[in-house]
C-alpha cells in the first residue's frame, strides 16, 4: 500500500501544513473537521501537493525534510540538481592538483559528519572518483557523484579508504 507526504495550505490565510498519510483526500477531510489543534484554527484547507512513496518511513522521512525546508527559499529539483551538477563539474575541473582527487581503496560508508557512528548518507564501490574538499585528522570531506543517481554529493570518509589517483 502506498503512503504520501501531502501540503495542504489554508484558505483563510494562505499558510501551509505538511504531513503524511496513506489517503491525503480523506485526511484533508478530517483537517477540514478537526474541532482542535494547528489546522482547525486555519480551516478550510485545500490540497495542494502529494508525493508518493513505496513505504511509511520514506513518507516521514520526506515530511520531515520538507518542514526544515519550509523556512529556506524554494528551489525546484531540477533547479538544484543543475546547479550541484555544475559546481561539482567546476571543482572537477580546477582540482588539478594530485592532492585533490582519490578513489575510494574499497567499499566505504559517506557520514553526515566525521565522526564514527554519524548517520550514513549512502555506501561509495571501490574505484569512485572523490574531490577532496576538506581534511580533519582522520577523515576527509569528499564531493563525488552517487553511484545511484549520479548526481553530486558530499560527506564525510575515513582517510583510510581513499588513495591518490
Amino acid at each position: 500500500m502506498p503512503f504520501f507526504t501531502y501540503i495542504i495550505q489554508s484558505q483563510i490565510d494562505s499558510s501551509f501544513y505538511i504531513g503524511h498519510s496513506e489517503d491525503p483526500e480523506k485526511r484533508l477531510t478530517k483537517h477540514n473537521n478537526a474541532l482542535t489543534g494547528f489546522t482547525s484554527r486555519k480551516k478550510p484547507w485545500k490540497l495542494v501537493y502529494t508525493e508518493e512513496f513505496q513505504t511509511k518511513s520514506e513518507a516521514i522521512k520526506r515530511e520531515k525534510f520538507l518542514k526544515r525546508q519550509k523556512n529556506k527559499e524554494y528551489v525546484t529539483k531540477k533547479e538544484l540538481e543543475k546547479f550541484t551538477t555544475d559546481l561539482f563539474d567546476e571543482l572537477q575541473k580546477a582540482s588539478q592538483s594530485e592532492q585533490d582527487s582519490m578513489l575510494a581503496k574499497r567499499e566505504c560508508m559517506v557520514l553526515i559528519k566525521p565522526k564514527r557512528h554519524a548517520p550514513i548518507i549512502e555506501f561509495l564501490p571501490e574505484g569512485t572518483f572523490v574531490l577532496k574538499l576538506e581534511r580533519k585528522q582522520h577523515w576527509v570531506y569528499v564531493g563525488y557523484k552517487s553511484p545511484m543517481d549520479s548526481l553530486p554529493q558530499h560527506g564525510w570518509v575515513r582517510k583510510k579508504y581513499l588513495i591518490v589517483e
